[in-house]
């Protein structure tokens, strides 16, 4: 799915691959009043990920690591 056809789509939620989010693409969904979840496909660099989308304000994670997007949110 392109930006633009997320940005039009009636559901108030987009998933979104990790290398695919950028800081632009994040505040233009949520201008449209989207929000943005996050999924890692690369196991190898989720924590890496994580870390870098964590800075964009992205509004959720599907994770195989909870304990650390806990500590990475601080909510553990």
């Amino acid at each position: 799915m392109t930006l633009k056809q997320a940005k039009s789509v009636a559901y108030p939620i987009i998933g979104i691959e990790a290398s695919d989010v950028t800081l632009k693409n994040v505040n233009e969904l949520h201008r449209h009043g989207k929000e943005v979840h996050v999924f890692f496909t690369d196991r190898s660099k989720q924590k890496e990920e994580q870390e870098r989308v964590a800075a964009y304000n992205v509004d959720g994670y599907f994770t195989d690591d909870i304990a650390f997007t806990k500590q990475l949110l601080g909510r553990d």
